[in-house]
């Protein structure tokens, strides 16, 4: 992530990029956000794209 850009601005792009909608946990207490199963999938795409992740250690657990 460049300097240019803060942690806040990012994530709100990439939740406009892959999609999204704000919700609350099942106690209507902590924010969050909901994403739909395509959001995950290109999610997905960027972290083993970036390997940002062992894939292999994380499909075991």
């Amino acid at each position: 992530m460049s300097a240019g850009i803060d942690r806040q601005r990012f994530s709100a792009a990439l939740l406009a990029t892959v999609g999204g909608e704000p919700c609350t946990d099942l106690d209507g207490e902590r924010p969050g956000v909901w994403l739909p199963a395509v959001a995950w999938q290109a999610l997905s795409d960027i972290v083993m794209a970036q390997n940002a992740i062992d894939v292999s250690a994380a499909l075991k657990n």
